[in-house]
């Protein structure tokens, strides 16, 4: 895939809330046999939603670790628009969060198929008021421009991630190449969070130590000691103050 923008596709911009994005159409064959790079971004008035088409020479098996790979090309992002990168974190298992972890940034997400060759889809959905908090008189880029160096930094990370998946062989583990950065880059590591189920009802409570090379988290817990969750069933969240 080329990186940084160089020769991929051009980046169509839609403001009409109805038109749905690639990543809401995995069943449309058209766009899965699309040029790798190829992006939509659909504007609204207070969110920026952001689809891409990346094809990484990874194993099947290591698609599971593409949503986080594509939330550091989102860091990298915020940070090439201008936000400090103390001001915002990924919120585990693959979103970008304020510092405090509760309030979400860009959602992304990643949806995986086949179409003469394994794809994914890698969506991002960006708070435009978040962004412009974190950016405060640097937000002057417009939507394009924004979806633009989204797009260009997450196909620099799965160029990197792949990149790094061939040298080390497919027994690696899907998340061990960028674990360090990524550890680096959590919000809430070393504090006290609550783990939920996707309904967000509390599972447990505890000191959020660590993520190993399979994505899951290890919350520290005061009766149990150190439970480990996997990214595909909880979700970590600030604590809250109920017990």
């Amino acid at each position: 895939m080329p990186g940084q923008g160089e020769g991929l596709p051009t980046i169509t911009l839609n403001s009409d809330p109805a038109s749905a994005l690639p990543a809401e159409a995995l069943a449309d064959a058209a766009y899965a046999l699309a040029p790798e790079g190829t992006c939509t971004a659909l504007a609204e008035k207070d969110r920026l939603l952001v689809a891409v088409l990346a094809r990484p020479k990874v194993p099947m098996g290591h698609l599971v670790a593409a949503a986080p790979v594509a939330a550091l090309g989102a860091a990298d992002a915020l940070e090439a628009l201008g936000a400090d990168v103390s001001a915002f974190g990924i919120g585990w298992p693959h979103d970008l969060v304020l510092a405090g972890g509760a309030d979400v940034v860009c959602r992304v997400s990643a949806k995986a198929g086949y179409a003469e060759g394994t794809f994914v889809v890698l969506s991002l959905d960006l708070d435009l008021h978040a962004l412009a908090a974190l950016l405060g008189e640097d937000a002057t880029a417009g939507p394009d421009a924004v979806a633009g160096t989204l797009r260009d930094a997450v196909c620099s990370r799965m160029d990197a991630w792949a990149t790094s998946v061939a040298g080390e062989g497919a027994r690696v583990a899907p998340w061990a190449s960028f674990l360090p950065e990524y550890f680096d880059r959590v919000a809430l590591m070393g504090r006290p969070v609550d783990v939920r189920y996707p309904n967000g009802s509390v599972y447990a409570r505890g000191y959020f130590v660590g993520v190993d090379i399979w994505g899951r988290a290890t919350v520290r817990t005061r009766r149990a000691g150190d439970i480990e969750f996997p990214a595909e069933r909880f979700g970590i969240s600030p604590q809250s103050d109920q017990e």
